[in-house]
């Protein structure tokens, strides 16, 4: 994963590089994957014929189709927070 920022010429975005730094950008991503840990659309949003694609729905993770080009393909909460094989389970 990266996440990136930085000021720019053109502007800032709304505080995005301060939330950037190393201090708080921790506490950022662990509040968001206890967040993935629950859509309002459990369980059949979880519970996607036993694969570890597709498990996300428009109310937790998928975006508009004009913005995705890859039509949300490989977009699975499941393969990041499940707590037995999620890849990061040890973050939660």
């Amino acid at each position: 994963f990266l996440i990136y920022t930085t000021d720019g010429a053109e502007g800032g975005m709304g505080g995005l590089v301060w939330q950037g730094q190393p201090e708080l950008i921790e506490r950022i991503i662990k509040k968001a994957l206890t967040r993935a840990l629950n859509c309002s659309s459990d369980p059949v949003c979880w519970e996607h014929d036993e694969t570890l694609n597709y498990a996300a729905c428009f109310s937790c993770c998928m975006i508009s189709e004009t913005s995705c080009e890859y039509r949300n393909m490989g977009l699975d909460r499941r393969a990041l927070v499940d707590t037995d094989f999620g890849f990061l389970k040890d973050l939660l």
